[in-house]
């Protein structure tokens, strides 16, 4: 198989997401939603540029580089990179807020973004390349799956007192059954 080298936007967004991820605390509420929010938006402007006829934001960056020598596949954003950027994008925004309702919004994002990945891993795991990609766009790079499920593990970090996680860590029987499930 060819090595499509992963996209400098994507990339990008895996570095703002690691930034916000670090810095997130409930005094700096604001830099930590405004980096997730811009991981969030990159994602989504990846819907809109299919959808609604947007520039492409895959190829701001390095566009020459990018498309490659002839007869190779460019290098764009998957299609499931760009949904757990949007899902990791707003788990972050959400994560530094002192509403623990919040903090739980940004876990059920960032289970989402693990659903997604989950896919991805299964189908490197098994060779099935539809677990890998959507539609006819490339696939998830294993180097983007890494890094999201890393922050998405951060995200779970941090609101481990609130929400799901509290509920899995609970020695109660409400926790054992939430543990089986």
């Amino acid at each position: 198989p060819v090595h499509i080298p992963m996209n400098p936007v994507t990339a990008i967004c895996l570095i703002l997401g690691g930034a916000a991820l670090a810095i997130a605390r409930e005094d700096r509420a604001r830099p930590t939603a405004i980096l997730g929010g811009a991981v969030a938006i990159a994602g989504a402007w990846k819907f809109a540029e299919l959808g609604l006829g947007f520039p492409a934001i895959d190829t701001l960056l390095f566009t020459d580089l990018l498309d490659g020598p002839p007869g190779l596949i460019p290098s764009r954003m998957a299609l499931n990179t760009a949904l757990a950027l949007v899902l990791t994008g707003a788990s972050l925004a959400l994560l530094a807020s002192p509403r623990p309702s919040m903090r739980m919004v940004s876990q059920l994002c960032v289970v989402g973004t693990l659903l997604i990945l989950l896919l991805a891993v299964t189908g490197y795991l098994f060779d099935l390349e539809p677990l890998r990609t959507v539609s006819f766009h490339i696939a998830m790079k294993p180097e983007t799956v890494v890094a999201l499920g890393l922050i998405a593990a951060g995200v779970l970090i941090r609101t481990r007192h609130d929400g799901i996680v509290a509920l899995m860590r609970d020695p109660n029987p409400a926790g054992a059954i939430c543990r089986v499930i």
